[in-house]
């Protein structure tokens, strides 16, 4: 977010470049009221530059080899699997 207020306050001079993530053009405006910066608004060109995957990884020893599987372990064991996630910070509990 201090990246993207950063961008976005800068001169349009065509040497600022923002490399931004789901976090600080998506989640970060659906969550936070005053962002400093609006990615809709203040955005000048648009460039898609790169694509990133998720992935979810699982420690060998639970008995879920697969996103099924470790669905179905959580439904079944409510509040017993934690996670950590890029997004905004809350109990990390499943």
């Amino acid at each position: 977010m201090i990246g993207a207020r950063a961008a976005a306050d800068s001169d349009p001079d065509g040497y600022t470049l923002l490399l931004g993530n789901t976090s600080t053009l998506i989640i970060s405006p659906a969550v936070y009221q005053n962002l400093g910066y609006d990615p809709v608004r203040r955005s000048r060109r648009s460039l898609c530059s790169a694509f990133a995957g998720n992935m979810i990884v699982v420690n060998p020893a639970l008995p879920a080899k697969s996103v099924r599987d470790l669905i179905g372990l959580a439904k079944r064991s409510p509040g017993k699997l934690n996670y950590a996630s890029p997004g905004a910070e809350h109990d990390h509990r499943i």
